[in-house]
């Protein structure tokens, strides 16, 4: 990275892991408001962002950046201020001087302190200190009334929980891998919040189903990242015949989150990965992976005497988290049956051959009415007609809904080339996330489709949506 002097007020670098350099190369920068170095092998001492007196936001993630967080006590006016993933240390009362913070996140560092520190920022709305040493009573954060998250997962505090009763706003909650305790009818009063991580902590009781019915909605959970099982069983497999050792293991996180809170990618996680997030522990990754594929045996016979309908595979996700040194639990499991794939293909292949006739005969307006209508129906059978509404109205799929619904309006009002082009941008907006999962199963049940994705430059593409994948919320 060149060192460069220009009148810049934002800069931002990320997403780039070819490109280096030193961090003292933005200290002549005097000007920056907003500086965000994420996923790139930057280097240096953080103290080269002492000079950056106008800095606002500050987002450090992902990078070899080190230094005591000392640094920042200069810059006053930072409302934003995120070190995730890098090598600097210290006190995090160093930061006791920036009052303004309004976000605040110290995750997977070496920051120590006490969380009373964090009394001071009145304005925060929020607050994670994922994974570092962060130690002391939660109560020392009851003043920070205008919290909407607060993630002290993976740190060293405890208390009673009843501390956040005057957090009125808080919509997400994690206290996972602490020392935190009392009953969880304390957070019953928490009308908004619908994230709430509790794994492994001394928290008792019973959730109201009210709250139930807010966390379940939005199937969040506590975990470090997703391991994938697939399994190709034999029709007259059975757990007499021995261990059922999976197809192929992969796993998968979430990486990256917006400015509330909110994770934004869900990306492959390859081994080396995995142990960097789990401080290189091969013992609790090898644990963890054969503790998936026992748990597997069984749920795989229930699976197979409970569906009589052959499978091309069975896919199982298991929710993963590090209790320990060579230690690991499943926070949760949840199984994918790949009859799903045939069970929609009745409906679905029809749909296709319409689209692709009505293409071939120059846009013909019936067919394609047709085949959309026989797309319907197969997505509503996959996920039934509740859960295929909330698709299709999820505020952030709008984009692609009113594309694709007014595209199938266009076209039945006969303007069918017009009308198609506008239905396959909904298409892609909506359903692009699911690409993922559509190569993997083309990989595992078509002959000869894994030899031909895996050629130059179909393999290229592939490996591309597959680093850029996001589950939709």
């Amino acid at each position: 990275m060149l060192a460069i002097d220009l009148q810049l007020t934002s800069l931002g670098l990320g997403e780039n892991k070819q490109l280096s350099g030193d961090i003292q190369a933005v200290g002549t920068l005097v000007d920056l408001i907003e500086l965000r170095l994420g996923a790139t092998k930057i280097g240096g001492d953080i103290m080269a962002a002492q000079s950056l007196m106008n800095l606002t936001t500050l987002w450090l993630q992902n990078i070899q950046v080190s230094g005591d967080a000392q640094a920042v006590e200069t810059l006053v006016n930072l409302t934003y201020l995120r070190l995730d993933n890098t090598k600097v240390t210290g006190d995090i009362q160093a930061v006791r001087n920036v009052e303004n913070l309004t976000i605040f996140r110290f995750s997977n560092i070496q920051a120590p302190g006490d969380a009373q520190a964090m009394e001071a920022f009145i304005k925060l709305t929020v607050l994670g200190l994922h994974n570092t040493k962060i130690m002391g009573d939660i109560w020392g954060v009851r003043n920070l009334v205008n919290l909407t998250a607060l993630d002290l997962e993976g740190t060293q505090v405890s208390g009673d929980i009843q501390a956040v009763q005057n957090h009125a706003n808080l919509t997400v909650l994690s206290f996972g891998d602490t020392q935190v305790l009392g009953d969880i009818q304390a957070v019953q009063i928490l009308a908004d919040l619908t994230k709430l991580g509790l794994f492994s902590t001394a928290v008792t009781g019973d959730i109201q189903e009210q709250l139930q019915a807010r966390l379940t909605e939005m199937e969040w959970v506590d975990f470090d990242f997703e391991m994938r099982l697939y399994f190709v069983p034999p029709a007259d497999w059975t757990t007499a015949q021995g261990r059922l050792e999976p197809e192929k293991i992969e796993c998968n996180a979430w990486e990256g989150y917006t400015e509330d809170g909110r994770p934004q990618k869900f990306l492959k996680y390859p081994e080396e990965r995995c142990l960097k997030a789990w401080q290189g522990d091969k013992e609790a990754l090898r644990a963890a992976t054969d503790q998936c594929i026992e748990t597997s045996q069984d749920l795989l016979v229930w699976l197979l005497v409970n569906c009589s309908e052959p499978v091309p595979f069975i896919r199982l996700d298991f929710m993963l988290r590090r209790l320990g040194p060579g230690k690991a639990g499943l926070a949760l499991l949840a199984s994918l049956f790949a009859r799903e794939v045939m069970f929609v293909c009745g409906p679905a292949l029809p749909g296709t051959i319409c689209i692709v006739l009505g293409v071939m005969l120059l846009f013909d307006r019936t067919l394609l009415a047709l085949g959309n209508i026989a797309f319907l129906l197969g997505l509503g059978m996959l996920l039934g007609p509740t859960k295929a509404v909330k698709f299709f109205l999820r505020k952030e799929k709008w984009k692609g809904t009113t594309a694709y619904f007014s595209g199938i309006g266009v076209i039945v009002f006969g303007w069918p080339f017009c009308g198609f082009l506008l239905e396959m941008y909904g298409v892609w907006k909506l359903f692009a996330a699911f690409l993922p999962n559509v190569l993997t199963s083309l990989k595992m049940t078509v002959p000869g489709a894994s030899m031909v994705l895996n050629t130059w430059p179909l393999s290229a593409i592939c490996n591309r949506i597959n680093d850029q994948r996001r589950l939709p919320n």
